[in-house]
């Protein structure tokens, strides 16, 4: 699902994302809920501006994961982290990169028609006066290999850079 966000794009930096697995309350632009996309629970996908927000709750307990520019709260964003929620292992790791302005563009061409191909399990968000300003969140569940979680992506057209997280969810038995 493609969405057009009705505020401006202001988390311009990439160097001022912060990680939290628990956030302070937090305005939501838009969400997008999948009841059966993760096995075992249910997943809540969040753009908060040109950030996120991930909730999986399930019987066990709830996973809260934030990136978002929120000064004084959280950390740096990590290359990775880790918890445990019930028999849920929780493994989350992060890359910036950074693109020519022709790999750039393409990018976030390519984010765009993955996002219209896979609608029902992804939300994209686009910002007006920003064409490649996208916040992209996509729910994955790979049963082969007994591994689901999700997969976001932040494009901050300024500095032409783009942050890929993933969050793993494995299953830790009994």
């Amino acid at each position: 699902m493609i969405v057009d966000i009705s505020v401006p794009f202001v988390d311009t930096s990439a160097d001022d994302l912060r990680f939290m697995f628990a956030a302070p309350k937090t305005h939501v632009l838009d969400e997008l809920r999948l009841t059966d996309v993760v096995p075992g629970g249910v997943l809540t996908l969040r753009v908060l501006g040109a950030s996120h927000q991930a909730v999986f709750e399930t019987d066990d307990g709830t996973y809260e994961e934030t990136v978002a520019c929120l000064p004084n709260e959280g950390t740096p964003l990590p290359s990775k982290a880790e918890t445990i929620i019930g028999n849920r292992q929780f493994g989350f790791c992060s890359q910036i990169e950074t693109f020519s302005p022709r790999d750039f563009t393409a990018r976030c061409s390519a984010l765009r028609s993955r996002a219209l191909s896979f609608s029902e399990s992804t939300l994209l968000g686009q910002f007006p006066g920003e064409k490649d300003a996208l916040t992209v969140l996509e729910a994955a569940n790979d049963q082969l290999n007994g591994m689901a979680g999700w997969v976001t992506t932040h494009c901050y057209p300024s500095e032409r850079q783009i942050v890929v997280t993933t969050t793993k969810i494995t299953h830790r038995g009994n």
